[in-house]
C-alpha cells in the first residue's frame, strides 16, 4: 500500500542533504542488482534482467511511511532510447528548505524532556514574550502526517538553557524515537513549525523490486520503484550523463580514485 503524498520540503528536511531525487523528464540509468541490494533484497533472482536499463522519469511522488515516519520517493520510469535529448539533470527535483535544526538524539533527550539547541531556539521557534530573561510558552510543530504536537517550551539562567517539557515524553513514546535517532526542526513561513524524525534503524522490510517490475522495465512498459533516501546502500538510479561521463575513462584493475 502508498502511503498519502507528503510535502516535498518536509520530505527533504527528513531525508538529508544527501538525498538526490531525479526531476520528471530527466533520463536515468536504472540499476535492477543495485535496486534489490537497496531495499535489502539480495536473495531476490534478477537473472536475464539487463545490467543497466536507461529510463526516463514520468513522475515522482514523496511519501512517509505511515507507522515509522520513514520518507521514500516513489519514480515512474520508462525504459527510452540513450539517443533521445536529455532535457535535465539528477537534482533538479531539490526544494528549498527552511531553516532547519538537525540533531542526534541522546539518551537523555528521550527521557522526560529534550535539550533544544540555540539555533533551533534564534530561528525557528517563536520568541517567549517576557520582560525577563527566562520564562515559558506553549508551541505547536507539524509533522510529515500533518498531526500537531504541543509542547511547553522553558527558557531557564538568561536563555543559556532551552527544553521541551509537557509533551515531549508522549512525542518520544508514540514515535519510539531511541538514542542515535536523528530529530529535525524546520521553520515554515506562516505556518506551524516542522517536526520530524529520521530512525537509527528502520524495523520493517521495505518494498522489493517484483518479477512485474523487472519484466516492464525489460520490455519498456512503465513501472514504479521506491527509492529510501536513509537506506545505508548506493543509490540504484544514476543521472545519465554522469554515467556517460565515468565511461569515457579507461577503468583499471587497483585504480585508485576520489569520492
Amino acid at each position: 500500500m502508498t502511503e498519502p503524498v507528503v510535502n516535498p520540503q518536509e520530505w527533504f528536511a527528513c531525508a538529508g542533504r544527501m538525498a538526490q531525487v531525479p526531476s520528471v523528464g530527466s533520463k536515468v540509468f536504472y540499476y535492477p542488482q543495485g535496486h534489490a541490494e537497496h531495499v535489502c533484497a539480495l536473495d531476490r533472482a534478477i537473472e536475464g534482467v539487463p545490467t543497466m536499463i536507461c529510463c526516463r522519469v514520468l513522475a515522482v511522488r514523496f511519501h512517509a511511511n505511515s507507522v515509522t515516519d520513514e520518507v521514500y520517493a516513489a519514480l515512474e520510469l520508462v525504459r527510452c532510447d540513450e539517443s533521445e535529448v536529455e532535457n535535465t539533470n539528477i537534482n533538479a527535483a531539490h526544494v528549498q528548505e527552511g531553516p532547519l535544526s538537525v540533531r542526534v538524539l541522546t539518551s537523555s533527550d528521550i527521557s522526560d524532556s529534550l535539550s533544544v539547541l540555540d539555533d533551533c531556539v534564534e530561528n525557528i521557534f517563536p520568541r517567549i514574550n517576557s520582560p525577563y530573561n527566562h520564562g515559558s510558552q506553549v508551541i505547536s510543530a507539524k509533522d510529515i502526517h500533518g498531526t500537531i504536537w504541543w509542547f511547553q517550551h522553558m527558557q531557564m539562567l538568561n536563555r543559556r538553557v532551552n527544553i521541551l517539557s509537557q509533551g515531549w515524553k508522549m512525542y518520544v513514546a508514540l514515535k519510539k524515537l531511541v538514542a542515535g535517532d536523528v530529530h529535525v526542526f524546520m521553520k515554515v513561513k506562516d505556518a506551524d513549525p516542522f517536526i520530524g524524525i529520521a530512525k537509527k534503524v528502520w524495523r520493517y522490510e521495505r518494498a522489493a523490486p517484483t518479477t512485474r517490475v523487472m519484466l516492464n522495465a525489460t520490455r519498456g512498459d512503465p513501472f514504479v520503484v521506491r527509492y529510501y533516501p536513509r537506506a545505508s546502500s548506493p543509490q540504484f538510479f544514476v543521472d545519465m550523463s554522469v554515467v556517460r561521463k565515468a565511461m569515457r575513462f579507461q577503468w583499471q584493475p587497483n585504480m585508485k580514485f576520489q569520492k
